[in-house]
């Protein structure tokens, strides 16, 4: 059974504080703040290639860099709508931003990574030494 899922009213600032205690959905403001795109990575034999969903973001919007063996994702779009008649009520897209930081793995060659985002879509690839196999050594 899904949790209730309360409307937007008159009285969302009121009910904000209960909406934990009550199992109630959370309100945009909090889901919102803990919203973090999805990752996945693949290695193969000379890369690893981490693709992670970032709807609605291009490439102005996205920040990615390599530093001291940590990989940093940062994302920020803020989305502007004036309205000229009338009163705003609501506003339900504003401001969306994430961060992640991975770390990279031994064999990285950080000054060699690529990043694009196409389609909702960042693919940042990051190449690899290729480790060579452990070498057995006989016990005499």
């Amino acid at each position: 059974m899904d949790p209730p899922v309360r409307t937007y009213g008159v009285f969302e600032d009121f009910y904000r504080p209960f909406e934990s205690l009550l199992g109630l959905s959370p309100s945009r403001d909090s889901a919102e703040s803990r919203w973090m795109p999805r990752v996945d990575i693949v290695k193969n034999e000379k890369d690893f290639t981490l693709t992670m969903d970032v709807p609605g973001f291009v490439a102005k919007d996205l920040n990615v860099e390599a530093h001291d063996g940590i990989l940093s994702i940062e994302g920020e779009r803020s989305q502007k709508k004036e309205i000229s008649e009338g009163q705003m009520v609501r506003r339900e897209r504003y401001l969306s931003r994430f961060s992640r930081r991975f770390s990279l793995p031994k064999g990285a060659r950080a000054d060699h990574i690529a990043a694009s985002v196409k389609n909702g879509e960042l693919v940042i690839v990051i190449p690899h030494d290729s480790s060579p196999e452990p070498k057995r050594i006989t016990v005499r």
